[in-house]
């Protein structure tokens, strides 16, 4: 690539073969040209492979690698090694990004000197077996410039917060200076990575328009029934904030309680279907880790009936 790229554009790939080629190519389309296009294969072991070298050798600003399968996190983060770019975008390799979604962003970030700005979403619900609903929008929002902190704690009170990455176009040297990256080896990653992104910014703004398709399928993240691994993902989350807000001011200190409260009481109550073993091992973990607390009277009981 003769030309500094803009925009560094990271996608984790993994058994995505049926929509790997319509999400990079709309990338590829961008009416911003000056881009790199980072794809990190994660150990896919259908045909990822050989779509992502045809693509490469129709594009010179496409850069591949290929690593054991270590999961989404660290996927993310190799691929932030190799970015060039003046801002990042995280893309999912199952998912479209609109056409002028880059350029807007790029365009409004520079003209304000911003940290990062985010955005809507609509979905592409691919799943027959449930009505699966998420809202990527955002109301009563004004676009002018926030404070992370700021609107942060505005998100959270009015149940507005949207965590995916997808939802942000970001400056990589904020994310440089903050030392901002994916926590490795749990799923909910992305809830750690979006509290940290808002609570250090001190610039931030909205674009009011929906930039991104949000693929709902079987057999995903988001679709999957609730594990250990749910748990394990959301408890690595909480800890890690904990140990963020120790000295922080009484503000952030009380958006990150604000946060656990909120999360840990819609996790508890998404997860009545667990078996009673795993119940009484989330309640355990809850009491040892001190967020008893936390948790509403009426969904600790709605948790633990069967």
């Amino acid at each position: 690539m003769d030309e500094q790229p803009k925009v560094s554009i990271i996608i984790p790939v993994y058994n995505t073969e049926a929509y790997l080629r319509e999400a990079v190519e709309s990338v590829m389309q961008q009416t911003l040209h000056e881009i790199e296009i980072i794809i990190v294969n994660d150990g896919s072991t259908d045909g990822c492979s050989s779509i992502i070298d045809e693509l490469a050798s129709k594009d010179k600003r496409i850069h591949s690698f290929v690593q054991e399968n270590q999961g989404q996190s660290v996927a993310r983060n190799n691929g932030m090694l190799h970015a060039e770019g003046t801002y990042c975008y995280f893309m999912d390799s199952d998912d479209i990004l609109r056409k002028d979604a880059l350029e807007e962003c790029y365009q409004t970030c520079e003209a304000e000197t911003l940290d990062f700005v985010y955005f809507d979403a609509d979905i592409i619900n691919e799943c027959q077996s449930t009505s699966f609903s998420m809202d990527y929008h955002h109301d009563g929002i004004e676009e002018k410039v926030y404070d992370g902190s700021e609107i942060l704690n505005y998100l959270i009170d009015t149940g507005q917060l949207k965590i995916p990455p997808y939802l942000f176009f970001i400056r990589k040297q904020y994310l440089l200076n903050n030392d901002l990256h994916f926590f490795p080896g749990i799923i909910h990653e992305d809830e750690l990575f979006t509290m940290l992104l808002y609570l250090g910014a001190t610039r931030v703004k909205y674009i009011g328009k929906e930039f991104f398709l949000r693929r709902i399928r079987e057999a995903s993240t988001m679709t999957k029934r609730i594990s250990r691994r749910n748990v394990e993902g959301y408890f690595t989350v909480f800890r890690e904030l904990g140990k963020y807000a120790a000295g922080k001011s009484p503000l952030v200190q009380n958006i990150i309680v604000k946060y656990i409260k909120l999360t840990l009481n819609a996790f508890l109550r998404n997860a009545h279907e667990m078996t009673m073993i795993d119940k009484l091992r989330t309640c355990k973990r809850c009491l040892n880790e001190g967020l008893v607390k936390y948790i509403s009277l009426r969904v600790f009981i709605r948790f633990l009936l069967p």
